[in-house]
């Protein structure tokens, strides 16, 4: 059962860590070995990640596993001011097969939702978001 491979995580010592160029390589992965149908390139995925200017850093969470020290959670969370200050795109989200079913994604979520409040985020919108998709030319 998923979920079950690793000692269960202490909810309450989840500490999130920002994107960054050190850690992008082993988020990409993160999202490639969680990812039954879709799969882009790497250089599409930092594209659409760390060079997205609309890139929240405080919204985007990053769960790194106290065992192991790699990731295995993650949200990536885009703002377009131009659009309307008040809404924010899910770019991404995955939870680690392996740490599934422990309340992770659940307990992220509600981090998530507490700092889009802190911000004034009224709409919260999963997937691309214009004008900045991940593909290169669909811009």
């Amino acid at each position: 059962m998923e979920g079950d491979k690793h000692e269960k995580i202490a909810i309450d010592k989840i500490i999130y860590r920002k994107l960054t160029k050190d850690n992008i390589q082993s988020i990409y992965q993160l999202f490639e070995n969680n990812s039954r149908f879709f799969s882009i390139p790497f250089d599409y995925f930092q594209r659409g990640t760390l060079e997205d200017d609309g890139l929240d850093y405080d919204l985007s969470l990053i769960l790194f596993s106290p065992e192991t020290s790699r990731p295995i959670a993650a949200f990536i969370i885009v703002k377009r001011i131009e659009i309307n200050e008040n809404y924010c795109f899910f770019k991404g989200c995955v939870v680690d097969k392996q740490y599934r079913r422990q309340g992770l994604g659940s307990k992220m979520f509600y981090e998530f939702l507490k700092r889009a409040k802190e911000k004034k985020i009224t709409q919260v919108i999963y997937g691309p978001s214009v004008p900045e998709f991940w593909q290169p030319g669909v811009d």
